[in-house]
């Protein structure tokens, strides 16, 4: 078997590749789990017949078996974004609504990795990267990733002193994620983490409430998807509403 190693991609080069009689091709710099795949699955091919031709790195990254993410998110609309990304991304994932059910689910099941919102009504998403990093769980030393909406200097640290391995401050696009995890999960000192970008908002009274294109990129088109997440968010604005004008006017400042 015949691997090649190329530093600069060009268009239709595996075409090339595959006429020269090259068994795998991938690009550097190279991670280690892309050389290690392609290594198993060109040496493995005699047993498997349905292998294709050649060997590049999304045929590795198909083969390799992925354990599922853990998603730790109490708010039902960010549940259903973060849930549909994971699963464009092609991850499994397992839910977790509060801190309690991620301590629960982590000592139960070996994760890939844990994308963990900070501020949880019970736990804190803190404690709860503190509490995995100073036992002795399946867990332990799995990559733990922050989703929040706090975008400040002060939050970013407190993620890295509780253990946490990547930060990333909502809204969260589907690159990022990407971007994110592979590096997390791959732990390639080639591969820099993603640029973490604060977006801003626009308070302007005409702009339309609806980004009607980013509605669209998450749902991928798919207006029942769209429909379930905006009855969810309208559902989880009127109880937050609620529970604020009874804090209001119960002068309750905790709530």
């Amino acid at each position: 078997p015949c691997l090649l190693l190329c530093g600069v991609p060009m268009r239709g080069d595996a075409s090339r590749m595959c006429a020269a009689g090259f068994d795998a091709y991938l690009t550097q710099p190279v991670r280690r789990s892309h050389l290690e795949g392609a290594l198993l699955e060109i040496t493995g091919r005699k047993r498997n017949p349905m292998a294709p031709k050649l060997i590049t790195k999304h045929d590795v990254n198909e083969a390799t078996p992925r354990r599922p993410v853990l998603l730790v998110e109490d708010i039902p609309v960010n549940q259903l974004v973060a849930g549909r990304m994971l699963a464009k991304l092609g991850y499994r994932y397992d839910l977790a609504q509060n801190g309690e059910e991620a301590l629960a689910a982590s000592a139960a099941k070996t994760y890939a990795a844990l994308l963990l919102d900070c501020f949880l009504p019970d736990i804190s998403g803190f404690d709860v990267a503190e509490r995995l990093r100073e036992g002795d769980g399946p867990n332990a030393t799995t990559p733990i990733i922050a989703m929040t909406a706090a975008a400040d200097e002060e939050t970013r640290q407190r993620c890295r002193q509780s253990g946490m391995n990547g930060y990333l401050s909502k809204p969260v696009t589907i690159e990022q994620l990407r971007e994110m995890l592979e590096h997390c999960l791959y732990h390639d000192e080639n591969v820099a983490p993603p640029d973490l970008k604060t977006v801003s908002v626009r308070s302007d009274s005409d702009v339309c409430p609806i980004d009607y294109t980013r509605l669209h990129d998450i749902s991928n088109d798919d207006p029942e998807f769209e429909h379930a997440l905006l009855s969810a968010f309208l559902d989880d604005a009127d109880m937050r509403i609620a529970a604020l004008r009874e804090a209001a006017e119960t002068g309750d400042t905790d709530k």
